[in-house]
């Protein structure tokens, strides 16, 4: 609703009709899942807008007034003054001159008076209703004060002269004929007042055909701007519960920017002054399609770059037009007024039809799922686009798009409400079936990491008993045989047993003991920290030394070193098992010295003897392949150098350097 130059020609009083208490049908998104071709949506998005339009009209019809006011109730003969002063005094003392209602009275008058007369034949009371477009107005009957709402002082009088109302003159206050009816009527800034038939009849009568019109007009739309103020509140609370924020930041916008709308007229005692009330009122005109405009596009589904671009220009064109607006009113408020409120309906009848094609783009782009909210737009923007262009063409305020305003917005958040509710309970059975899914997975990861680990150990067994069976064959095994073969060709010959034959003999199998007792050492647990495991060897070591002379210089300092696995400790302690025993088997040495040290991520084990060293010549035995073999494994690096501590200047240096990030249980 807009102000006009020109009043509405009112044939009958019938007050704008809205209402807001519809039962509003459950939403009727087709989901993904119905097979339904494009002609088939079109139909059914066709189909809910004529629903939905009918029901709106249908609702409309039923809540107006059937009947109008009978002929004889409408006085639209009267006597028209420019008055000096908002008084009776000076309507006593102004010249006074028939007209004919509707009347408009413009430009340099701010306070004109209305006389009019009438009969009262029915010994009951009777009621009035007087139709005045001005700021504020007084009304009078036979000299007693009957509507005398707010102050007439201009240029800062109130603005009750929106309140609709049905006035009761009381019988004792009229007579058969010749009652006189006067209005006082002023404004402050607005250059037109309009003069409309006043409607007087039996007070029974005209409650019975106005009651559901100023009903409308009043208390319903009271509850219209408490209804979109909640829906504003709503939308604001959904920033913190949506990734479309913007859509919920615009339908905020455009609810809040209704209830503005809308209290601007229940604003009667405006704190600022006219001319900053009347600014205030193009904001909100000028912004109710442009919200409109940004709230589709945010909300229709396929944003593109190019639509985002006519929003802006759009609200260029809204900024630029409502700063003109304020400036033209500012400079003259006659030509001002009338020039923002073309400004006003052109910005409707530009934002409105666009914000319709964004609707329809975005269903042919696939946003047919959404039927209801697409209906809902639909029709509301039809009616709005009818509105402007009645106002642009026929100079007709109808009203039907700011009515529908509030059916259709709170249509479109019961659909929202609706379908968030579908999303919620398909949230939890989503929630419930991926809960089982994964409790499945769970027990299958659970069987496959048991099945793994039976491997494994299965794999780890194998390896030992090659292990065992190769340290058996090469070690105790060997020995024997070649015990046993050295016996057996004495006993052939019938050679005797000498003294010397005894001692190798008792030689070999302390050898093979010792051999057999290494392997026995090799099978106990070894803890999973590399420090603590050399440490086990430490006493081993010294005992086996000691039965051959030989001294042990233990140097390990490693504490809590990260990346070692039990097998990985596992091979690094037979490596130095190995490097020992061929200290004590090949090297004849008196010392070894074992040294251990951490620095940067890099192990260093050094194995060292003073013994005779290693012939350049010679073939790597078995121990070396094997020392070599768990090297490989441990992702390090082996090397078998002159001895360079020892005190006669010779000997072997076995060198064994390992990372921590190239072990197996760190890969």
């Amino acid at each position: 609703m807009v102000f006009t130059r020109t009043p509405t020609n009112v044939s009958s009083y019938q007050p704008f009709v809205m209402t807001h208490n519809v039962g509003m049908p459950p939403s009727t998104r087709l989901t993904d899942s119905e097979p339904l071709s494009a002609r088939s949506l079109w139909g059914a998005l066709f189909g809910l807008c004529v629903v939905l339009g009918g029901a709106y009209f249908l609702i409309s019809d039923v809540l107006r007034d059937r009947e109008g006011l009978p002929p004889q109730t409408r006085l639209d003969v009267a006597e028209f003054a420019e008055l000096t002063a908002p008084n009776l005094a000076a309507m006593a003392t102004a010249k006074w001159e028939p007209v004919s209602l509707t009347h408009v009275v413009c430009c340099d008058k701010r306070a004109v008076g209305l006389r009019m007369y009438f009969d009262a034949p029915e010994d009951a009371d009777y009621g009035l209703i007087p139709v005045v477009g001005a700021d504020n107005y007084r009304v009078w009957v036979n000299g007693v004060a009957v509507r005398s709402l707010g102050s007439l002082a201009t240029p800062r009088a109130t603005y009750h002269g929106n309140v609709r109302q049905l006035t009761r003159l009381p019988k004792g206050l009229l007579k058969p004929q010749d009652n006189l009816l006067e209005i006082i009527a002023v404004r402050n800034l607005a250059p037109y007042i309009d003069l409309y038939p006043a409607y007087v009849g039996p007070f029974g009568l005209m409650d019975e055909r106005t009651r559901g019109s100023l009903l409308i007009m009043n208390e319903v739309r009271q509850v219209g701007i408490l209804v979109m103020g909640l829906i504003a509140v709503v939308a604001l609370v959904m920033l913190y519960g949506t990734r479309n924020r913007a859509m919920a930041l615009w339908l905020s916008g455009l609810a809040l920017n209704w209830c503005l709308y809308v209290a601007f007229y229940r604003w009667y005692e405006f704190p600022g002054s006219p001319s900053v009330r009347m600014g205030y009122f193009v904001l909100l005109a000028n912004s109710v399609s442009f919200t409109w405009l940004g709230f589709v596009n945010a909300f229709t589904a396929g944003r593109t770059a190019r639509w985002n671009l006519i929003v802006a220009v759009a609200a260029l064109a809204w900024a630029l037009c409502t700063l003109a607006s304020w400036l033209l009113i500012s400079f003259d408020a006659v030509e001002g007024f009338d020039a923002s409120s073309t400004i006003t309906i052109v910005l409707g009848c530009v934002f409105y039809p666009l914000a319709f094609a964004r609707v329809l783009w975005s269903l042919r782009q696939g946003g047919l799922q959404q039927l209801w909210e697409s209906a809902v737009f639909l029709i509301c923007l039809a009616l709005l686009c009818v509105d402007v262009l009645g106002e642009l063409f026929f100079n007709q305020a109808w009203g039907h798009g700011p009515n529908a305003t509030v059916v259709f917005l709170c249509a479109l958040l019961a659909g929202l409400v609706a379908r968030n509710v579908r999303w919620h309970e398909s949230l939890l059975a989503f929630n419930e079936d991926l809960s089982s899914r994964l409790v499945e997975r769970e027990r299958e990861i659970e069987r496959s990491a048991q099945a793994l680990a039976e491997a494994n150990r299965e794999r780890d067994l194998s390896d030992e008993r090659q292990r065992i069976l190769r340290d058996i064959h090469d070690g105790v095994g060997g020995r024997l045989a070649a015990l046993a073969g050295m016996l057996r060709g004495k006993l052939r010959r019938g050679d005797a047993v000498q003294p010397e034959l005894l001692g190798d003999v008792e030689a070999s199998v302390a050898e093979a003991l010792q051999d057999l007792r290494l392997v026995i050492d090799s099978l106990d647990v070894l803890p999973d920290d590399l420090g603590l495991a050399l440490g086990t060897l430490r006493p081993r070591l010294q005992s086996w030394l000691a039965q051959h002379d030989i001294r042990l210089i233990w140097n390990c300092e490693l504490s809590e070193v990260d990346g070692f696995g039990p097998q990985d400790t596992l091979d690094i302690y037979r490596l130095v098992q190995e490097a020992c025993n061929n200290a004590v088997r090949h090297a004849q040495a008196e010392v070894v010295s074992v040294t251990a040290i951490e620095a940067t991520g890099i192990v260093e084990i050094r194995i060292e003897d003073d013994g005779v060293g290693m012939l350049e010549s010679s073939n790597p035995g078995r121990g070396l392949v094997s020392m070599r073999s768990r090297a490989m494994r441990l992702g390090g690096e082996l090397a078998i150098l002159p001895g360079e501590h020892c005190n006669r200047g010779r000997g072997t240096l076995v060198l064994l350097r390992l990372s921590t990030a190239n072990t197996r249980s760190m890969q």
